[in-house]
């Protein structure tokens, strides 16, 4: 072994050197020798900090010993701040911690080590400051932040829904739970209830629907970040996260409103009747086409004429794969469809609408439009919505006996039985026309 005299904070043991220092008396308290020490020792206070380097080169040794003594003075410190009623910058102690974790190479030991003095005791894991700091120094943890907008870009979400699911994550779950590794089943439930009673950063109660809709924007995400950049149980599976609803009368009531309700074959003469006295006859040709269609109002505003031949609609760009389909012109919207194609400028079917917002979507204009007409009507609820011309049209199939499966083609829902849902494909053209001609919408009072 190489002969030094009295190197500092070094002592020579059985051929290795190892790291001393003696801690403070105004600080000792905060040190408490831990089950494994000799039983003499066990529960009482540490007079000194005291750690082989493993090595007995002493100019190794020297090397070794630089991080282990400053994370017995970081130690020293912050206890020294605790005593003083100091709040513990956590910048500095970052800032600082992160001068150690580089200095002892960034490695998984480094990490440990940190590790320890950030969470001294085992109960301080669930203190989210504390996992923040340990996450920024070390790099060991995945941030739920980091990956939202390529998240968003790989689903290929539309304009306005990519924007409220990543604006959502960041300020209100990711927020929260800022890392992946470190989120607990149990919280996820506390978050998810936050939600629908309006506590903590959420200032109002949300409806079930809205929270599903919010744990699905997160369960998508951490499914991403699973395959690609962490090992994170996933937790956050919708049907076993959510709280069962109680049965209550508000509760029925709730679940009800939660679904678009039909305009009865009056309201929509009523509807059609408003736009035609308001002198509005492109709101007037739009509802006449979702009323003998079922099309989605994003659907109508974004038909080309290319995709409006002499019988029938092509929708080819749905919402789902069901959606994809044929409709046949009913007879009593032919003529307003040859008019609408014989007058467009644009090549689009409700010619002159504006696509000049932020995501270029041409029925948003149209649809501010809807709910001043509907509200005006006193329809007031968001179950009566345009989207509530598809359950109409749902409504006139079942009244004209139209079987089930041929109204859930024509209207581009999914047809869920085995049979008919996944060997059957598509009805006969035939069989389309007649199902839609049985469609009537009588004023009926």
């Amino acid at each position: 072994m190489s002969v030094m005299k009295n190197p500092k904070y070094l002592k020579p043991v059985h051929n290795t050197w190892f790291v001393e220092k003696y801690i403070p008396q105004d600080v000792r308290h905060h040190f408490i020798h831990d089950e494994s020490s000799p039983v003499r020792l066990r529960g009482t206070q540490r007079r000194k900090f005291y750690k082989t380097t493993g090595t007995g080169d002493l100019a190794l040794a020297e090397i070794r010993k630089k991080p282990i003594l400053a994370k017995w003075e970081l130690q020293i410190k912050i206890a020294r701040q605790r005593d003083g009623g100091e709040i513990v910058d956590p910048e500095e102690e970052q800032k600082q911690l992160r001068v150690l974790f580089n200095s002892m190479g960034g490695n998984e030991a480094a990490a440990t080590t940190v590790g320890e003095l950030i969470f001294p005791k085992p109960e301080l894991l669930e203190d989210p400051d504390r996992v923040d700091i340990y996450g920024q120094v070390t790099g060991r943890m995945t941030p739920t932040a980091k990956y939202v907008e390529e998240w968003v870009e790989q689903h290929q979400y539309v304009g306005s829904v990519g924007r409220a699911s990543a604006r959502f994550l960041k300020e209100k779950f990711c927020k929260r739970f800022p890392y992946f590794e470190s989120i607990e089943r149990g919280q996820l439930k506390i978050w998810i209830d936050d939600q629908l009673q309006g506590s903590n950063e959420f200032a109002t109660k949300l409806n079930r629907r809205t929270v599903s809709k919010h744990v699905g924007w997160v369960d998508k995400l951490w499914s991403y970040c699973e395959d690609k950049y962490t090992n994170a149980p996933n937790l956050s599976v919708p049907k076993s996260i959510m709280p069962v609803p109680r049965m209550t009368k508000a509760a029925q009531s709730a679940s009800t409103n939660a679904t678009y309700t039909p305009f009865a074959p009056l309201e929509c003469h009523n509807l059609l009747n408003a736009a035609i006295d308001g002198d509005d006859l492109t709101l007037a040709d739009t509802i006449r086409v979702g009323m003998y269609t079922g099309m989605r109002l994003g659907e109508i505003c974004k038909m080309t004429l290319d995709r409006v031949g002499s019988d029938r609609f092509i929708v080819s760009d749905a919402k789902t794969d069901s959606g994809n389909r044929e409709i046949p012109i009913h007879r009593e919207i032919q003529q307003v469809v040859e008019r609408l194609k014989q007058t467009s400028n644009d090549g689009y079917l409700i010619s002159g609408l504006s696509s000049n917002n932020a995501d270029g979507n041409r029925a948003k204009g149209m649809s501010h439009k809807f709910s001043r007409l509907k509200s005006g009507l006193g329809f007031t609820k968001k179950r009566h919505a345009f989207h509530s011309f598809r359950a109409s049209l749902a409504n006139r199939f079942e009244n004209a006996g139209v079987p089930e499966n041929f109204a859930a083609r024509i209207i581009g829902h999914a047809v869920v039985t085995m049979t008919y849902g996944i060997y059957s494909g598509q009805i006969d053209w035939s069989k389309a026309v007649e199902a839609m001609s049985k469609v009537s919408y009588e004023k009926v009072l």
